[in-house]
């Protein structure tokens, strides 16, 4: 990766809107910001807006097709509320671009479909539990959240856990280290009914996700606290900012102070 493209996704800083640093992806009148063209899998369904909603079916004759975000993203939370007809097969796209492989968190939702699978060229972990917490003709709220080289993709839904999977070690370079978010519409399904998707927002985190596993100042001294999810993703603190327990000095004990 070259040091510009490195530089801005190190540095590259959210700007914070509305709630707990979201950002609307979606103005409820308007696809300004979105695009049809730009990743993996370009297609031609159609896409518009209704009713405050964005309302995605297939085309004329069953073409299926994506709709992007235009800005690019690393790491990520994205939380959005959806609602498909019965049958339809949907799904929320991660890191699309033309060149690389994205993953999809599959919205299948059909006799024998998956929701909450995680596919790219064949899937990477199934889930065929995942449609017993999808509501049937009810907006459903989906959080989904990207992080690191090896695509950690983390997935709730209507508030429950529905994928934690990790793609294997030393397979980074398969994964395009920045895409584009998408919607999909599948093809030739046969489907005749809709996707609407609404209050689609996100939250950009740092690459590998970490902001949140630690909470506030140690009182009295300059560590910080492990909170609870955290401890879950096995951080633990090396220094209690007043002692050097759990240190052994080499030497001249003397040398080293906590101070």
């Amino acid at each position: 990766m070259s040091t510009p493209l490195l530089a801005l996704l190190v540095l590259a800083l959210p700007q914070e809107s509305g709630e707990q640093g979201y950002t609307p992806l979606f103005d409820g009148k308007t696809l300004a910001g979105w695009t049809e063209k730009g990743g993996r899998y370009d297609g031609d369904a159609v896409w518009s807006v209704e009713d405050g909603c964005i309302v995605g079916r297939q085309g004329p004759n069953g073409e299926g097709g994506l709709l992007y975000t235009e800005k690019l993203y690393t790491s990520f939370e994205l939380r959005l509320e959806v609602k498909l007809d019965h049958p339809f097969d949907s799904g929320v796209f991660l890191r699309m671009a033309p060149d690389r492989k994205g993953a999809q968190l599959t919205l299948d939702w059909r006799e024998g479909g998956q929701i909450g699978a995680l596919y790219s060229d064949g899937y990477l972990q199934e889930n065929p539990a995942g449609e017993k917490l999808f509501k049937k003709d009810e907006w459903n709220a989906l959080s989904v959240r990207c992080t690191g080289f090896d695509m950690h993709v983390v997935a709730e839904l209507n508030g429950k856990p529905l994928v934690d999977f990790t793609y294997p070690a030393g397979h980074a370079h398969e994964f395009a280290p920045l895409g584009r978010i998408g919607l999909q519409v599948h093809g030739n399904r046969g489907d005749t009914g809709v996707a609407r998707f609404r209050n689609v927002r996100v939250r950009e985190l740092p690459i590998f996700g970490e902001e949140d596993v630690f909470t506030s100042w140690m009182k009295g001294g300059p560590g910080l606290v492990v909170n609870e999810r955290g401890k879950a993703l096995g951080w633990r603190a090396l220094f209690d900012g007043k002692s050097l327990a759990g240190w052994q000095v080499a030497g001249d004990a003397s040398r080293y102070t906590a101070k």
